[in-house]
Formats: C-alpha cells, sequence, structure tokens
C-alpha cells in the first residue's frame, strides 16, 4: 500500500496556498505565523537558480508585500535527500536567499525578510522517485507578521507587533 511509504504524502496541514492567503486578508484574518505553500517555487538537482516557472507566485508574494509593507516574512528553502547534510544544510540556505533576492530586485526591502535552510529535514515526497524528489527541492513562505488587517468595513487597522 502506497500510504505505507516513509514520509508524508500530503502536505502539512498548517500550509495553504496564495490564494487561500489572499481570502484571509480581505476577510480581515491575521495570517501571522500562517505558512503559504507556493508549489512552483522549485529547483533543478544541485541548483539555487530560480526556474523561469518560479516567477509568477513570487510576483504574487511581492504584489502581496507591497499591499501590507509592515508583513514580514520567513523564507525556508529544502532540498531532497540526495548528497550530505552540510551539503545540503548550504544548498537549501541558498535557495532561500535566492527567493529573498528576486523579491528585493521586485522592490521589497530585505529587511522584511529572513532565509533559514532545512537541507533535507522536512520532505513533502518521496525521495525514492525523481518526481518525488523535485517537489522536495523548494521553498515555502511563513508570513511572521501582517501589520494591517482589512476590517469587515473596508478599513485598515493596526495589528499588535509580535
Amino acid at each position: 500500500d502506497s500510504d505505507d511509504e516513509e514520509g508524508p504524502s500530503d502536505v502539512r496541514k498548517d500550509c495553504y496556498s496564495f490564494a487561500e492567503m489572499y481570502a484571509f486578508i480581505t476577510l480581515g484574518i491575521d495570517i501571522s505565523d500562517t505558512r503559504i505553500c507556493l508549489f512552483n517555487i522549485n529547483f533543478d538537482f544541485d541548483s539555487y537558480r530560480l526556474r523561469s516557472e518560479s516567477k509568477p507566485p513570487l510576483n504574487d508574494v511581492a504584489v502581496m508585500m507591497k499591499a501590507y509593507p509592515e508583513m514580514r516574512i520567513k523564507v525556508y528553502g529544502h532540498t531532497d535527500s540526495l548528497g550530505t547534510e552540510s551539503y545540503n544544510n548550504v544548498l537549501s540556505l541558498q535557495r532561500a536567499n535566492a527567493v529573498i533576492k528576486y523579491l528585493k530586485s521586485q522592490g521589497i526591502d530585505g529587511s522584511r525578510m529572513e532565509p533559514e535552510g532545512f537541507g533535507k529535514k522536512y520532505p513533502i515526497d518521496s525521495n525514492q522517485t525523481d518526481q518525488g524528489r523535485f517537489r522536495n527541492r523548494r521553498v515555502e513562505i511563513e508570513v511572521t507578521n501582517v501589520g494591517m488587517r482589512i476590517t469587515d468595513y473596508g478599513e485598515t487597522k493596526e495589528t499588535e507587533k509580535k
């Protein structure tokens, strides 16, 4: 049975799509400490160069961050299981920094973003297949502070800073 394979078969439940996050903000729900899973931010084997399909979802993140100038994020880099732990830890941090570099090129202040590399520690798919390893070579973004939220009346108000 494929459910018995090692590693999670689905995405963490505390991880939301960009569309879900945007809807939460629109409804006035504070999304601080919530993780955005952007499934199109993947990397080739042994690379931290952003693939062309990674740029549209990152453009969406830049638009959201421009709309909410107090928003802060953590950018988490991940690798597949091939390679040594120390090498993968460095590579995953380089991937997180590649995303931050791109967001900075879109006008986002680097002080609003914090990189972290997890190496191969948190796979979302099996490392036994090419497709699974490809999905594991990714970046996730966690919103650590929104700073503003939209009320039911369309007004904005300052939220508590953490």
